[in-house]
């Protein structure tokens, strides 16, 4: 009798036996959603024992906090979701206790999002496969683990996102005038233009988003008349496509994204090669630029407003935005991928 009992024992931990024999789902910095849904106001707790990890009021809207542990206080929020609504399906601290990731799945923007303590925009993300319930971080920055039931784990691949730019708080009264060095400025400048040498004027190298989003087919004519730009069906989906301009044959296409968005904008690089993309109001928000003959993404931006102005500068390195025409401007200059 004792002999079966321990066979049951063991067979009951096999599951969980694997690497260090540690289930990953089973610790306090963890919170996963065995029967449907994270339930409101649960709480992930940091290993250092300072903080913890919940979802706010109004529920199911994204709001994410991380507060202390000794007074209750607010540490940092964030607006995971962006106007859309979903599930919380999971909540993890990372081991050493400075990041935090939230799991959606069951309505619009499904995936996980990871945001880091003192940054304000999301540091990561992972897109997921299936309905997961339960999450957990390794010690791999680009690698997270994940489980259906509690029981078994999978590896989810992490995608670390390029850091975002403080805005300088220095406006300016006239057209730009801080230079652009060799690899371009390393964070954004806030400048105003006056309107009549606004650069969002007389554009056929870009599409805006003046009425929210771009309307669907709308075309960026590349700056030497040889190309056009334009989202492709099905729509909102970050699906980006180059045609030829004298008889509409498709040049490349990309998705740039992993899940449904708002396209805000699209603007092509003064030397005719590089398109750069806005998305913004999902998941996954920031910009994106892609270059003829290349696949993938060659270079991204992360962004904290929601712009719906996007050109290239003169030089072509920096991107110009703004909310409105007339609008303060933002100058960024996206990352190298890879670099």
């Amino acid at each position: 009798m004792r002999t079966w009992t321990l066979v049951l024992l063991l067979a009951a931990a096999i599951p969980f036996l694997g690497g260090c024999g540690k289930n990953p789902f089973a610790g306090k910095n963890v919170v996963g959603s065995p029967v449907g849904s994270v339930y409101p106001g649960t709480k992930a707790y940091s290993l250092d024992g300072k903080y913890y990890l919940t979802e706010l009021e109004p529920y199911k809207e994204g709001l994410i906090a991380v507060k202390s542990v000794s007074d209750d206080k607010e540490v940092q929020r964030w607006d995971v979701l962006k106007d859309c609504q979903n599930d919380v399906k999971g909540l993890a601290f990372s081991n050493d206790s400075t990041r935090v990731a939230v799991m959606y799945h069951g309505g619009t923007s499904p995936g996980i999002c990871i945001y880091e303590i003192g940054k304000k925009s999301m540091v990561a993300m992972a897109e997921t496969s299936k309905w997961y319930h339960f999450l957990a971080f390794t010690d791999k920055p680009d690698e997270m683990v994940a489980s259906t039931d509690g029981n078994g784990q999978e590896k989810v691949v992490v995608t670390t996102l390029p850091e975002v730019a403080e805005v300088a708080s220095e406006p300016s009264v006239s057209t730009p005038t801080t230079p652009v060095s060799p690899g371009g400025p390393k964070t954004p400048v806030v400048e105003t233009v006056p309107a009549d040498v606004s650069p969002f004027s007389f554009r056929d190298d870009a599409v805006f988003s003046s009425q929210g989003d771009v309307p669907p087919g709308e075309k960026a004519n590349s700056p030497d008349g040889k190309y056009y730009a334009c989202e492709i069906k099905p729509y909102g989906y970050g699906h980006i496509a180059i045609y030829k301009t004298k008889d509409n044959k498709l040049v490349q296409k990309w998705q740039v994204l992993p899940n449904d968005n708002s396209l805000k904008g699209l603007a092509w690089s003064p030397n005719s090669k590089r398109v750069a993309i806005m998305y913004h109001g999902g998941m996954t928000e920031g910009i994106q630029v892609v270059e003829i003959g290349k696949t993938g993404v060659v270079a991204a931006a992360n962004i904290d407003q929601w712009f719906h102005f996007m050109v290239y500068d003169k030089a072509g390195k920096a991107l110009l935005l703004a909310e409105s025409r007339d609008a303060n401007i933002t100058k960024i200059v996206p990352k190298e991928v890879g670099r």
